[in-house]
């Protein structure tokens, strides 16, 4: 996406990381440079290495704004995502990052744990949870069948996830509805669920 102020933005702390409980958390700038050279990847891979203590936290949790993976067709070009599957999906797999937790695109989806296109149970969770509450107007990539790496997607139903964790190997998220979209994207909603839910259980990738 173009935006309005200089890229790469290195102003202030923009990407960093926090504690809650069992589980590490890490948050990333998408429009911040995050090739190897850059100060945001090489934070980040000290992080991964010498603050990420899995005995204490077995939960890790990485959050930015633009999904790697979208199972909708707006955003497969924008060059923060490229970018991140260029260089940080590795890390992630490397590392065993359970979730991947972005917005940006105006939909809901979530994956099976999947590394490189390909479902793995040792990969990642990418999770879009952007049906917060601005206009739902994504059209699906694919209109007849999701991606086989898609566990479940939704474009027309706003809310929420709540994530909870059972404990070191157990997690469980679900999205709670909270509405749905009437009008959509010039004024229809394509495929249009006026009733979704969706549930799972998440087995910690880092004990596989």
């Amino acid at each position: 996406d173009t935006v309005s102020y200089p890229l790469p933005y290195e102003y202030g702390n923009s990407y960093y990381s926090f504690v809650y409980g069992p589980s590490h958390h890490i948050v990333l700038n998408s429009y911040a440079d995050i090739r190897p050279s850059s100060t945001q990847y090489q934070w980040l891979v000290d992080e991964l290495q010498h603050s990420v203590d899995r005995s204490v936290t077995p939960w890790l949790i990485v959050t930015a704004h633009c999904p790697m993976y979208n199972t909708f067709r707006g955003h497969h070009e924008d060059e923060q995502s490229i970018m991140f599957r260029q260089y940080i999906e590795p890390l992630l797999y490397q590392y065993r990052v359970n979730i991947f937790m972005t917005g940006h695109v105006h939909a809901y989806m979530r994956s099976h744990p999947v590394y490189q296109q390909h479902i793995n149970p040792r990969g990642t969770v990418y999770i879009i949870a952007g049906t917060g509450g601005y206009k739902l107007n994504s059209i699906y990539m694919n209109t007849t069948a999701a991606e086989s790496w898609v566990a479940a997607r939704n474009n027309s139903t706003y809310g929420y996830g709540t994530l909870t964790l059972i404990n070191e190997t157990h997690a469980k998220w679900k999205h709670v509805q909270t509405g749905y979209e009437k009008d959509g994207k010039d004024g229809k909603v394509e495929n249009q669920i006026t009733d979704f839910s969706d549930r799972d259980y998440i087995v910690n990738q880092f004990y596989l």
